[in-house]
């Protein structure tokens, strides 16, 4: 039964079998940018970058130059690809196709993105020269088991979460030795690693009962700092250039906006301020110049439908 442009979810039935109740949703997926002042606070107000028919673009990344942008499409069909364009927005470079299914780009130096692909239930990793090609890169991480990776600044390490009965927990490969350390225990369900740009810190949530809470801990381990912020949810994604300052989307009372905090004075910083409770913002990037963010913005909208299945 075709459903339209938009992607079926909640399906019910009735308790005849007759009728089939559905939600769909339609999305408006855009890459946003907003400028900041040199204090890091913003100047004028964000607005769109890149903008699309996908169901959602996202996962933007700045390269460690700022030179260019990676992020992730995805389509209406459930396909995932990665593209590259100019750090203005131009020129877009379709690094994967979406029927490879690629996700999580990460870029592992200047002109080198990397990502992963499906294989047969697990996945294998890639180094993409962009303009040129891909090489595998074989890993000693149990990429069936891991996700969410990101490589250093420097490109000696890369970290990640992996699943446990327990919970998440960050683990570190240095691509050198091959050699997997485990950074948080499982018993603490960390995840989503952020270097920072000295790569002297690791960011990451902690999540408990549902909410997530900002962390810090080396690369090397040792004790784990946390960095409360009163807020409901905290998804943390990158550092400011000055590595002190972690960027993150952040959740108070069923608005999604753009925060800062200071890993030092724990001064938190609000950047944007929308009000649509429809919308959501995530994955905030902070440009190697200093100068602006780039985050995906997402306005959703909903409707509920009834097929007759008897028809």
């Amino acid at each position: 039964m075709p459903s339209g442009a938009a992607l079926p979810r909640d399906l019910s039935l009735s308790n005849d079998g007759r009728l089939l109740a559905f939600s769909q949703q339609i999305g408006d997926g855009a890459i946003w940018e907003l400028r900041l002042q040199a204090d890091g606070t913003a100047s004028g107000e964000p607005g769109p970058l890149l903008r699309d028919r996908s169901l959602r673009n996202s996962e933007p990344l700045f390269s460690p130059d700022g030179t260019r942008i990676s992020f992730a499409s995805l389509s209406q069909t459930g396909e995932v690809a990665i593209t590259v364009v100019r750090a203005d927005g131009s020129s877009p470079m379709p690094i994967t196709t979406p029927e490879s299914n690629a996700s999580r780009p990460n870029w592992l130096a200047p002109g080198v993105l990397g990502y992963r692909t499906p294989d047969h239930g697990t996945f294998k990793y890639w180094a993409h020269l962009v303009g040129g090609g891909p090489r595998q890169l074989e890993l000693k991480l149990d990429l069936a088991r891991v996700d969410r990776l990101r490589a250093s600044r420097d490109g000696v390490h890369i970290a990640c979460h992996e699943r446990t009965l327990e919970g998440n927990r960050i683990l570190v490969e240095d691509l050198k030795t091959h050699t997997v350390q485990a950074i948080t225990p499982a018993n603490r369900n960390i995840g989503f690693p952020a270097w920072s740009p000295d790569g002297a810190w690791i960011a990451g949530q902690e999540i408990d009962a549902g909410n997530s809470t900002l962390i810090c801990v080396p690369p090397a381990g040792g004790p784990i700092e946390s960095l409360p912020t009163n807020l409901d949810q905290n998804f943390v994604f990158d550092w400011a250039p000055d590595s002190d300052r972690i960027l993150f989307a952040g959740l108070k009372n069923g608005v999604w906006d753009i925060y800062w905090i200071s890993r030092e004075s724990k001064h938190l910083h609000q950047l944007t301020h929308f009000t649509n409770k429809a919308g959501f913002v995530r994955y905030p990037s902070w440009s190697p110049q200093g100068d602006r963010i780039i985050f995906e913005y997402q306005h959703v909208w909903g409707n509920i439908f009834i097929a007759n299945l008897e028809s």
